[in-house]
């Protein structure tokens, strides 16, 4: 038996550099990557540099922002519900 592997949309995935210059993102790349390392966001991790490039599913991201946007400083709340 083969195995089946799902493909994710690759037009929904944006590198972590062209995420942070997204109009609607006021994160840098650097702080995108943690994200995507802290599994905060949906991103596929490509091998092959040093550290790896990673590729971050921009809805996913998108929807982050917005969230936090949303929580504003509640987002550091020791209590958050």
């Amino acid at each position: 038996m083969g195995h089946t592997t799902i493909m994710p949309d690759v037009k929904e995935y944006v590198t972590t550099a062209k995420a942070a210059s997204h109009p609607d993102v006021d994160y840098t790349a650097y702080w995108i990557r943690r994200l995507c390392q802290d599994g905060k966001i949906d991103a596929i991790k490509v091998e092959g540099a040093a550290r790896g490039t990673w590729l971050v599913h921009l809805p996913s991201l998108l929807e982050y922002v917005r969230e936090m946007d949303t929580l504003g400083t509640q987002k550091f709340a020791p209590y958050k519900d």
